[in-house]
């Protein structure tokens, strides 16, 4: 297929001023660890992204359509989440949006708009050429803070046994806007902007059957 319009790929040192730029003025949420993180590893400088704005969904739901707004922003075709919720709601609102539903309201809008399956090794790709990608994920409820335990010393594997018997999981859309040889760094709307290690991200995507909805110009 014809590849759709890219914008050129950005490095590191540009990602951590742009994340900067993002907590000071108030567009995201406050996060130190997620900058620490970034600031800390020795593959900064191997981290290819692209800048994309973060959007928080407005409901259980619309964890697809916020990542899709601000995918469109991306595009250059800003849009109100609130105005998109009402002109195309999901249509089961207790499982939210299809990755179909996502691509078929990105085409309405003159986009070119796939819905595929694939590997890192295709986001990687894709963020090269200045694209990002909306995959959806199965995680469990408060994924991030579980983590975060699983690694304590002494206690994780009890908390990790615990995470994987007892704590639903839920199908959750985030937006990849970067990526390196060891992590995958997402705009959750629902708890900002992540970095997930690959060998995480890769079973939570696996469960989805690596789905993706690639989003570019015509």
């Amino acid at each position: 297929m014809k590849p759709p319009d890219a914008r050129p790929r950005r490095r590191a040192n540009g990602l951590i001023k742009w994340l900067l730029a993002l907590v000071l003025a108030g567009c995201m949420p406050s996060n130190i660890d997620n900058i620490v993180q970034l600031t800390s590893t020795g593959l900064l400088e191997e981290t290819t992204y692209v800048t994309v704005a973060f959007v928080a969904q407005h409901n259980d739901y619309s964890c697809g359509l916020a990542c899709l707004v601000s995918v469109l922003a991306y595009w250059d075709d800003p849009v109100s989440q609130a105005d998109l919720l009402r002109h195309s709601p999901p249509e089961n609102t207790k499982t939210g949006y299809r990755v179909g539903e996502l691509k078929d309201i990105a085409t309405g809008r003159n986009k070119q708009a796939y819905a595929l399956t694939g590997g890192t090794e295709f986001l990687e790709l894709q963020i090269m050429n200045g694209r990002p990608i909306i995959v959806p994920l199965e995680m469990e409820y408060n994924h991030y803070i579980f983590n975060f335990m699983r690694k304590i010393p002494l206690y994780g594997r009890f908390f990790e046994y615990v995470t994987e018997r007892f704590v639903p999981k839920f199908s959750h859309f985030v937006t990849v806007f970067a990526v390196s040889r060891t992590t995958i760094w997402v705009m959750d709307p629902l708890f900002g902007v992540k970095a997930i290690p690959r060998d995480e991200f890769e079973p939570m995507w696996a469960a989805k059957k690596r789905a993706m909805l690639l989003v570019a110009t015509g």
